[in-house]
């Protein structure tokens, strides 16, 4: 019975330690260099093509964010696995994001929702390795 508890005590034990390496290399947190945009005009034909401006968003691991374009939000929060909310603690800006791919290398989410035909969209490609 006592080899069976250890075994079990194992299992789990290796169990979380992927659950945490994978959150680890698939999480937001980092610096990702804007690659595509998407804008819709309503009627659901938009699509994906090569961003026209530089950026880079950040996300830090103590809910921090910053935006090289512009400074409307400085806070972040996860509010489910596939949605963040934006907000600035200074201002009632709120911004929602709707993730549609996360990997170790990619960031792509569309934002302006409730959509009326599609909404817009920003792909992302991460910058460096996870330092955080």
């Amino acid at each position: 019975m006592k080899l069976l508890y250890i075994m079990l005590a194992a299992f789990l034990l290796l169990s979380c330690a992927k659950e945490k390496e994978q959150y680890s290399t698939n999480s937001i947190v980092g610096s990702w260099k804007l690659i595509e945009t998407r804008n819709d005009p309503g009627d659901g034909s938009g699509r994906f093509i090569a961003a026209q401006d530089e950026a880079t968003i950040t996300f830090t691991p103590s809910g921090e964010y910053n935006d090289t374009r512009n400074n409307l939000y400085n806070r972040y929060e996860m509010v489910t696995n596939d949605t963040v909310r934006l907000s600035h603690n200074l201002k009632p800006t709120v911004k929602l994001l709707a993730i549609q791919e996360l990997t170790s290398g990619t960031l792509t989410y569309f934002h302006g929702w409730p959509w009326c035909g599609g909404p817009s969209g920003e792909k992302f490609s991460r910058q460096g390795k996870q330092s955080y």
